[in-house]
């Protein structure tokens, strides 16, 4: 006879712990997943499924990613570097999660748009700055709604992060 299925769900996937290293970064055998930088330093409990990765700290889920196949790869989001970015505004246009993100998502052609007009009203500085309180917005509000907000100001010409601010 069986016995009956246990009313407890089975979590089969495979857990580690794991140190975050200098560039947020945690590494399984020959592939990197980025992790929010706050956790530089930090240990964290990684979970992984046949196809994805998920880093727990303190038992909330800080980061997700597909599982990479192939050898010496790095997987990163934007939005775990996003403070560090803004600290150093200069590095966002050779930043690989910046170029991650462009390449590897739907990545608006609006906000490179916008971004340029940026840079043209306010400088490289404060221009890249205020893109990249633009991307911030994408932690409290949906993409879709954003990106219909930075296409609006670019046809009204108001080019600045109050005005995407005030559209949403």
């Amino acid at each position: 006879l069986l016995l009956p299925l246990s009313k407890q769900p089975f979590d089969s996937r495979e857990t580690l712990t794991c140190l975050v290293n200098s560039r947020g970064l945690v590494t399984l055998k020959t592939q990197r997943y980025s992790v929010p930088i706050y956790l530089i330093n930090q240990k964290i409990t990684v979970k992984l499924s046949s196809h994805i990765f998920e880093g727990y700290f303190q038992g909330r889920r800080v980061a997700t990613h597909e599982l990479a196949h192939q050898t010496y790869t790095i997987k990163t989001q934007l939005d775990h570097y996003l403070e560090l970015l803004w600290q150093r505004p200069g590095a966002l246009p050779n930043a690989l999660p910046f170029k991650q993100a462009r390449e590897l998502s739907n990545w608006p052609a609006c906000f490179d748009e916008f971004w340029v007009l940026l840079i043209n009203r306010l400088g490289q500085f404060e221009g890249t700055r205020q893109f990249l309180d633009v991307l911030f917005l994408h932690r409290h509000y949906a993409m879709n709604d954003i990106q219909r907000c930075v296409q609006q100001a670019i046809s009204l010409q108001w080019i600045s992060i109050d005005a995407i601010k005030q559209l949403l």
